[in-house]
This record gives structure tokens, C-alpha cells and sequence, in this order.
């Protein structure tokens, strides 16, 4: 109970310190008056929705049983060569230049470091964190737009396409897309594009991937690759 208390005071001061900041970026929002009040809720029951999904988890320990995160995930290192993020945080991230690939194989904790860092974003009061299952394209026509909308308008927040694009534009936004390996191969090249197109038209917004090993995703332009580090007695 009390990890859930101090997840919802960290979903009420980041909305606090953040809001303003946010529709500041979204040009059109102001000449909407009728609206302002209604869109600015919406944002912060988005806040306390993510907040409440993803600050818990299945533990492997805990088979059926959603368990607060921090009760068991244990700080992963992720590494490029000689390059090393060790407890890797979301200002890790935002300081690199590019876009970020996390592989890793199945069960490192790969989808465990998005929760972590999607968490550490609203702790840190940096970047409105999405965070999108790739698998979803399995049996979803539209592209990435279209799911983005679609995962904020499921966690309450009612931001239409014009005001979803100015936000993302202005680099409000961070993106999580999560097993890019669990897309059908026949969807795998119309995904590949959506996301390429998206990182070439919204250069301001981050996104972080994660995969299992694909030589494929080694010629991505504006991504570089970070494989997650075996874990080690700290």
C-alpha cells in the first residue's frame, strides 16, 4: 500500500510540474477555449492510469500475482561495445543522441527497463512517457499515428490527431515500443516503415525499441543498438 501511495504522489507532481509545459507546446490548444479544462483532465487521468498499469508487474517469483516493480526489478546495464549504461535512467536516454534499440534475449528484463524507464520519466518529471506493444500491428490496420492515439484515448486522454502531432513535434512526447520480435513477419516491413517515417517526421520526440538480436535493425538509421548486459552481483 504504501508503494502505491508514493506512486500516486509521483503521479500528482509530475502533473503539477509538467502540464503547463505540455500545452504550451500545442499551438492550436489555446485558440480552443471551450476545451481547455476538459483536455488538461484528460491529461492528468492519463498520468494516474500509465502510473497505476506500469508501476506493477508479474514477477517471476510471484507466478499470477502483479507485484509493485521496484519489490523485485533489479538495475540492468545495457552496452554498445565499449559504451556502457550501468542502472540505465531515463536521462541516460535523453542524453544520447539517437533513438535507442534495447535487445536482449528472451527473459533478460527487456520489457522490465521500459517500465523502469517509463517510471523514471515521470519520477525525473522529464518526458509524457507512451508506451505501445508492437504486437498490437499484428491485427491493427492503421499505422503508428493511429495506435498512438489509440493507446492514449485507452488510458484516458482524449487528444485528437491535430493536437497529438503538435505535441509530438514540439518533443512533449517520449515513445516506448516495446517487442518489435513479436511482430508477424508479413507485418514486420509496413511496421519497420511506420516507425522510420516517425522518427524522420518527429525528430524532437525519443523512442526507445526493444527486439531480441536482429541483424535487420542494425542498418537503422537515427537508432543505435544497446544490448541488455547479464546481470552481475552488485
Amino acid at each position: 500500500m504504501n508503494n502505491e501511495i508514493d506512486m500516486n504522489t509521483i503521479a500528482v507532481e509530475f502533473i503539477k510540474y509538467t502540464i503547463e509545459n505540455f500545452f504550451d507546446g500545442i499551438r492550436s490548444f489555446f485558440k480552443d477555449a471551450n476545451n481547455k479544462l476538459k483536455i488538461k483532465q484528460s491529461y492528468s487521468d492519463y498520468i494516474h492510469s500509465i502510473t497505476q498499469k506500469y508501476s506493477t508487474a508479474k514477477s517471476f517469483f510471484l507466478k499470477g500475482e502483479s507485484v509493485y516493480l521496484y519489490d523485485f526489478y533489479t538495475p540492468l546495464d545495457i552496452g554498445q561495445g565499449k559504451n556502457a549504461l550501468t542502472d540505465v535512467g531515463i536521462g541516460d536516454i535523453l542524453n544520447n543522441e539517437q533513438n535507442l534499440i534495447i535487445t536482449g534475449t528472451g527473459g533478460c528484463g527487456k520489457s522490465m527497463i521500459v517500465r523502469h524507464l517509463l517510471l523514471n520519466s515521470l519520477i525525473t518529471k522529464s518526458k509524457v512517457p507512451i508506451f505501445i506493444e508492437l504486437r498490437q500491428f499484428n491485427d491493427f490496420e492503421g499505422d503508428l499515428i493511429a495506435l498512438l492515439i489509440k493507446t492514449l484515448n485507452m488510458h484516458k486522454f482524449a487528444l485528437n490527431e491535430k493536437y497529438a502531432k503538435e505535441a509530438l513535434e514540439s518533443g512533449r512526447f517520449i515513445l516506448f515500443l516495446d517487442g518489435y520480435d513479436e511482430v508477424a513477419h508479413k507485418q514486420r516491413n509496413r511496421v519497420k516503415l511506420f516507425i522510420k517515417d516517425f522518427v524522420h517526421d518527429y525528430e524532437n520526440c525519443k523512442v526507445i525499441l526493444t527486439s531480441r538480436p536482429d541483424p535487420e535493425l542494425e542498418g537503422w538509421q537515427l537508432f543505435s543498438i544497446f544490448e541488455v548486459a547479464p546481470v552481475v552481483s552488485r
